[in-house]
Formats: structure tokens, sequence, C-alpha cells
């Protein structure tokens, strides 16, 4: 199979350097929104991807030669889009949980990942757990891949993680030649409760009982009235 073990596309582009960003979001339901973006350094990277016209099958397991070459029946594809100067190009798939440890790409990147909602009896019950091998073997066969930023995002409550830099909602991980043999990606949300801020909360529709619909609507109501009021009495006065 063309490449099956690695990021095929990686080879493909570069010539000089690259880096890649690969972000993961675990929405509300549990799926695993997967965007890889692969960043060309140089205009011999750019006319490498104004040239690009494979695909990539979804599936790690997919063993059919031809799905690279064009869309076959049954197999599902990352949609693949390339930015207006060619200096840039994404892959993105949204996974089932049951799916993800099976695609394309991250299996390609590591030997091991697991993704997991612990059950009762197994300790930290609630929990989602995403981990991963301790090698980011992509960088073993390709030396123009030099850098590899990992994000991962979502609105569940950490319990615990190892990524290197943390911001609301967000966890990211950082590789490059000197540490990517010696590394992996530990993160455990507890999915019973999500970290999220007011205005979040609101957004979301968790202030939005019968109370609070009530009172919003008689807020709205006295807006009005006190604007027509005061419209009237400006009105009057001409």
């Amino acid at each position: 199979m063309k490449n099956k073990c690695l990021l095929f596309f990686v080879i493909v582009l570069c010539c000089t350097g690259c880096h890649v960003d690969y972000n993961l979001n675990i929405d509300n339901d549990l799926n695993l929104d997967e965007a890889v973006v692969l960043q060309a350094d140089t205009s011999s990277d750019a006319e490498r991807i104004e040239k690009y016209d494979e695909y990539l099958p979804v599936d790690y397991n997919s063993d059919d030669y031809s799905s690279f070459d064009k869309k076959l029946p049954n197999i599902k594809y990352y949609s693949i889009k390339k930015s207006k100067d060619n200096s840039s190009m994404s892959l993105k798939y949204k996974f089932d949980i049951s799916q993800f440890n099976e695609g394309m790409i991250a299996k390609s990147c590591f030997k091991y990942i697991t993704v997991m909602k612990k059950k009762k009896g197994e300790g930290r019950y609630g929990a989602l757990l995403l981990s991963t091998s301790n090698r980011l073997q992509c960088m073993d066969n390709y030396e123009n891949l030099d850098q590899v930023a990992i994000h991962i995002s979502s609105k569940y409550k950490l319990i615990e993680s190892n990524a290197d830099e943390v911001t609301h909602h967000n966890y990211t991980w950082y590789y490059d030649r000197s540490n990517y043999t010696n590394k992996h990606i530990y993160l455990l949300l507890d999915i019973k409760e999500k970290d999220l801020t007011f205005w979040e909360k609101f957004l979301e529709g968790e202030y939005f009982n019968s109370f609070t619909v009530t009172l919003f609507i008689f807020i709205v109501i006295g807006i009005v009235i006190f604007i027509l009021r005061r419209w009237g009495i400006e009105r009057n006065k001409v």
C-alpha cells in the first residue's frame, strides 16, 4: 500500500523543511474533529501543494492501493483543501470515538493510540482517556519534517494532562528533533462536567430554564417600553 505506515503526504510536499499543525477537537457528543494543516516553508513546497491531486483514505487499514489515486465507493476520505496561494493544505475528518485509534493520520504517527471512556469499576468513572505511545514515528522516516505541534481542545473539565502548554480548553504538545523519540500524549477529561465560563454556559443554553426565559422576556419587554416612552417624550418636545 502506498506509504501506508506514515504520513505519505509529508514526503510528497516537503523538500527543504516543513512543519505540521495537528488539531483535534473533542465535541459535546464525543466526536473527534481532526484537522491537519501542512505549511509550505518555501516556494517549492507551495508548488508541490498546487500540483497535489491525490486522496487520503480515513481508515489506516485500507488496503486498496488505488484508493489513493481515485475515490472508491464504500471508502471514507479526508476532505482536502488548499489555501488560495498554496501556502498550506488542510485535511479534515470527524471521527466517532470508536474509530479514531484506526485513523490514517494519527495511527501513522503513533504506534499505539488509546481513546476510551472509563467504565464503572475501572477507576476515574466518567472520564475520557486519550494517550499515545512514546514516540512520534513520522519523524523517523522524514528528515525534512522538523516540527509538529499537536493541539487538542475540549470543553470538558481537565483532570490530568502532560501537555506542554495549557490554555482555556486547549492543550498543546510540541515535537521537534530533540524530543520526538521520548515523548507521549496523555490527557484525561471529566466528561460528566464541562469547564465553561458564564458566557459559554449561557450560549449553550445551560441557564435557559423556565424562570430565566420568563425573566429574559420581561427584561426585553421592559427595554422596549422604555425606548418607546423615551421616543414619545422627545417627540412631544418637538
